[in-house]
């Protein structure tokens, strides 16, 4: 007969103390008074301690802190989780520890007890980051980038009014150092506009570094950026920064709304200064670059909501580029969508033609929420499930190999055709007149003629200039 306990007949504490003794992080834990009644080896090896000689003694005892300093005492205060915290602390016997520790409080039957603290190397943690994000720490090429890296605004699909209005303010963009910042949907193709741009200005010789901030953990992202000094914390090495990396060419951060805001204020003040210092340096190293950023919302309402300062934002949005989501270019449906079959035929080995009109009729009229990344994946999915002999793809192959999107019990009717117009060159003169009529009553303010049109300020500037219009000869009108 099996003698072993059963695992509800184990004490939970037991239980708990086991994993921690195997587990690949540190971990402390402190009864209500800031006593150390538990402390793994993990920890004692961080610290340089003997973890039998901490047993018993207070917090302050073996870390040259106040106790408004130490996580596990905060958390004792405060009563509540201080989760994913940068702390950097010495231990009594001088050596300094930089770690992303966090602290829970823990209780009996509603009663305060004591704290749990969990602690991470930060050296350990930027290691195993750029084992697993290689492209994201790597030196770039810095001018010798691959072929397939370099894009020019012709790699940029679309003849849409609104996409050719984006790309005629990023040509502008592409030719002066000043920031650029993209605004625009998911998927709706801001790095290849940041890549266009960097690689058609006169800094296309130069390095391009992107990053995305939203994708990387935040308590690494100063490091990323700003690199790191030899002996900074423990296991810190000299180690360049992507501000360094990116010298003489661009630095293009990605979703930039979603950089954590007590990071924000060193950014605005490496571009004001032209110049980063790497942590746990007091050397100063001069920057070159150009910075193109990205937002996936409005960027006003990231201030009113706390989630941008308006002052980097003021440095970063000096020229600003809207991306138009795919709704909004639907002219462009049909030459993306044959892009993206030519793509995936030679990728595949098929041999599509066309769509069926049921299954074209549905795509011209289907949101794409997820914007052209959201069309080339489904034009892979499909693609895939396609028969070697087939040549057109149906709304069954879509169906099938799509799910997700909402079908309906029928595909939606495209939208009704536009009443016949008059020619082409009517259409310009009568547009000139409309134009025309709107600055005279702005006095040739574009931003004013712009909100009264209901266009964007550089849609606006298109227009004015296939029409051949200046703003300046309504400058002084009446």
């Amino acid at each position: 007969m099996d003698k072993r306990p059963r695992l509800y007949d184990i004490d939970a504490s037991q239980f708990l103390l086991c994993l921690f003794e195997h587990y690949h992080e540190g971990v402390l834990i402190a009864d209500h008074n800031g006593i150390l009644i538990y402390y793994n080896k993990v920890l004692a090896k961080l610290d340089g301690l003997d973890h039998h000689d901490v047993i018993g003694r207070s917090i302050t005892e073996i870390y040259q802190l106040e106790p408004t300093q130490s996580m596990t005492l905060n958390a004792l205060r405060l009563v509540r989780p201080l989760i994913n915290c940068n702390h950097i602390y010495r231990t009594v016997d001088g050596k300094l520890v930089n770690s992303i520790s966090s602290s829970y409080p823990l209780f009996d039957k509603n009663m305060l007890v004591g704290a749990v603290c969990v602690v991470s190397d930060y050296s350990m943690l930027m290691d195993n980051y750029s084992k697993t994000n290689p492209q994201a720490l790597k030196n770039p090429p810095g001018g010798k980038a691959e072929k397939t890296d370099v894009i020019s605004f012709d790699n940029l699909i679309g003849r849409d009014e609104n996409m050719m209005a984006a790309v005629d303010m990023a040509k502008k963009a592409a030719m002066t150092p000043s920031s650029v910042m993209l605004i625009g949907e998911t998927g709706t193709g801001k790095e290849l506009f940041a890549k266009a741009i960097h690689y058609n200005s006169p800094r296309k010789a130069g390095p391009f570094v992107a990053i995305n901030c939203a994708a990387i953990p935040y308590t690494l992202l100063e490091a990323i950026l700003f690199g790191t000094a030899k002996g900074a914390f423990t296991g810190a090495l000299d180690k360049a920064g992507l501000f360094e990396l990116a010298n003489g060419g661009a630095l293009f951060l990605d979703e930039l709304n979603s950089m954590p805001l007590e990071l924000q204020p060193k950014l605005l003040r490496a571009l004001q200064d032209r110049q980063v210092r790497r942590i746990g340096s007091s050397g100063e190293i001069p920057i070159d670059i150009k910075i193109i950023s990205a937002v996936n919302d409005s960027p006003f309402e990231a201030i009113e909501r706390g989630a941008l300062r308006a002052d980097l934002f003021y440095r970063l949005g000096v020229v600003m580029v809207h991306l138009p989501p795919l709704r909004e270019r639907r002219s462009d449906i049909t030459r993306l969508l044959s892009h993206f079959v030519k793509k995936f035929n030679k990728l595949l080995g098929k041999n599509i033609q066309s769509f069926t009109p049921e299954a074209l009729s549905f795509l011209q009229a289907y949101p794409w929420p997820g914007n052209v990344r959201e069309m080339e994946h489904a034009i892979e999915a499909t693609l895939n499930l396609a028969e070697i002999h087939e040549i057109a793809i149906s709304l069954k192959h879509l169906q099938t190999a799509l799910p997700l999107m909402k079908f309906g019990l029928s595909p939606p009717a495209p939208p009704p055709p536009a009443p016949p117009a008059p020619g082409l060159e009517d259409d310009f003169t009568q547009e000139a007149a409309n134009l025309s009529e709107v600055l005279r009553k702005s006095r040739g303010n574009v931003a004013k003629a712009a909100r009264l049109l209901g266009y964007s300020p550089q849609k606006l500037h298109y227009r004015l200039k296939k029409l051949g219009l200046n703003r300046a000869d309504y400058k002084i009108s009446t």
